[in-house]
């Protein structure tokens, strides 16, 4: 349809209608035509940060404390691939785990933006490189010392027995395998996940009950598996070999 503003109402209510649509098209808004962004940045440049320039996704170091997006308006960089770093073409913009940004701007604002819990896993590969693991005991401990899992966030939410995060029964629900998906993903909830909160890594009889059964302690996490006297989970002698001290890798 062609207008002019001349052929609007008195109280302009066609030109009113056409602003406040903005970049939103379809039923419900979920579907842009531009970046929905409204000129707010948050993806690594050159200029910023060299080391983290054109990396991008639920791996990459965080921007500003979101993951990093690829800039939808730069020719050859508005894909995310899926290695984490920002390019164009088909291995890019067309492959299973790829985000084409340009042609898909509503992926820029697509829930979770941020992490959802405290970071726990490898960002970045400066200290697990590409083909080093990079999750549980045979992975490089984070810089706290703690063991990292994969993101929960992300896509690859599950830890193989070789230290590989991915999705699939290879990396899900083989004999090792450890699965950080969110709760009820793959069965009924136990434990307490960073979702919840106050209750996050709490359990024992003195902690509220889920669903009417005493909470317990991931035994597929290796840093959170026990349960100490005081009621909360961790993997050290504390938690794991003191009296009243309940390891649940000792009953799967």
């Amino acid at each position: 349809m062609i207008w002019s503003v001349d052929q609007d109402s008195a109280d302009s209510s066609l030109l009113d209608t056409v602003f406040e649509t903005g970049c939103s098209v379809g039923a419900g808004g979920g579907r842009y035509k531009c970046n929905p962004l409204d000129g707010e940045k948050r993806w690594w440049t050159w200029d910023e940060d060299k080391k983290n320039a054109g990396m991008c996704g639920k791996t990459a170091p965080l921007y500003k404390g979101f993951y990093p997006v690829c800039d939808p308006e730069a020719p050859g960089l508005s894909c995310c691939g899926p290695h984490g770093y920002c390019g164009g073409g088909e291995e890019f913009c067309a492959c299973e785990g790829c985000v084409d940004y340009a042609a898909h701007p509503e992926k820029l604002v697509e829930e979770p933006v941020k992490p959802t819990g405290p970071v726990r896993w490898h960002v970045g590969y400066e200290i697990a490189a590409v083909d080093q693991p990079r999750c549980g005991p045979k992975a490089p401990k984070l810089p706290d010392g703690t063991v990292p899992i994969c993101n929960p966030d992300s896509r690859s939410s599950c830890c193989s027995a070789a230290g590989f995060c991915g999705s699939g029964d290879a990396y899900c629900r083989c004999d090792g395998c450890v699965s950080y998906e969110k709760p009820g993903a793959l069965g009924e909830k136990l434990w307490y996940t960073w979702d919840d909160g106050v209750l996050a890594a709490r359990c024992g009889p003195s902690v509220p009950r889920i669903n009417g059964r005493v909470p317990i302690c991931n035994p597929n996490d290796p840093g959170y598996h026990c349960c100490s006297s005081a009621g909360y989970c961790g993997a050290s002698p504390e938690h794991c070999a003191c009296e009243g001290c309940v390891d649940y890798t000792k009953r799967r």
